[in-house]
């Protein structure tokens, strides 16, 4: 998936582009493809956030409603580096996990208010409730529908050049796939791997795609009484996996873009498209 937050656009485009590759390379008859796609499904989500999409690179104009946050605060906001929906809701903060939202009281949504108290807090508000936002919502649908055939997710994102992997409070095997799923990219990309040792769980993290594929492939369940994923060992480690499968993030480019150029190199010289191919190709 690319394009949960707002500004970073190259994801779409990188993912769009991967899709344009395997069709044209079906259509030449590449039998490396051809292989590939008859044992393998490959599932894109290549916006997650199309309104943040479209105010980033074209403005308030392209918002319907005039009473979202956004529109209501687009004078004080700075597109370039804007996270959020139109809700001011950080969707990869959204995710109904086990921890998502405990470590957020003191979050509040972008304001000019806000921003001069404190530059940071307001990128990462969680929403007042998880899962409340309808962009949220359809992704859930979409890991509930796939995650049980899968073997690997991947969350492309577009400032750092690292790849994320692994949960310190997930299991060793996760871990262990995830690691291999890194080095698969980073043997293409040379992107730095962030291994879970430099990982703090909580403050800023928490309720992100990775740790929703991660915490279902690991049997959670969905509590109604608490409203988010949970599991009987909270706060433990969990060690057996239901569904074997990687997670990653992975950070492309140095900086959020909107040049084309910048980001046609990027695609084409740290080779993602045949990065992604190598992860789908994967057995464990």
């Amino acid at each position: 998936n690319g394009n949960i937050h707002a500004a970073e656009i190259a994801p779409t485009l990188f993912l769009t582009k991967y899709a344009i590759d395997l069709v044209n390379d079906w259509e030449s008859n590449d039998k490396e493809i051809r292989n590939l796609l008859h044992n393998h499904t490959i599932v894109m989500i290549p916006t997650i956030n199309p309104d943040g999409y479209n105010y980033s690179l074209y403005g308030k104009k392209t918002i319907k409603d005039t009473n979202s946050f956004t529109y209501e605060n687009s004078k004080t906001i700075d597109e370039t580096f804007y996270k959020a929906n139109i809700n001011g809701v950080d969707l990869n903060r959204n995710l109904p996990t086990q921890t998502s939202g405990l470590y957020f009281s003191d979050m509040y949504l972008y304001s000019a208010t806000s921003r001069e108290k404190n530059t940071e807090m307001y990128a990462y508000f969680p929403g007042y409730s998880v899962g409340s936002e309808p962009e949220t919502k359809a992704l859930i649908y979409w890991m509930y529908k796939h995650y049980k055939n899968s073997h690997a997710f991947i969350d492309i994102h577009s400032a750092g050049r690292v790849i994320y992997n692994g949960k310190q409070y997930l299991s060793d095997r996760f871990n262990e796939l995830s690691e291999k799923c890194a080095e698969v990219i980073n043997n293409y990309t040379d992107y730095h791997i962030i291994g879970i040792e430099l990982f703090d769980d909580g403050r800023g993290t928490d309720g992100n795609t990775t740790d929703m594929i991660g915490e279902l492939a690991h049997g959670y369940k969905f509590s109604t009484s608490t409203g988010r994923l949970s599991t009987t060992k909270y706060g433990d480690k969990v060690n057996t996996m239901e569904k074997e499968l990687c997670a990653i993030t992975l950070e492309t480019l140095e900086n959020y873009t909107q040049n084309l150029k910048t980001i046609k190199s990027e695609y084409y010289n740290k080779k993602l498209g045949q990065a992604l191919t190598a992860i789908a190709r994967l057995n464990f």
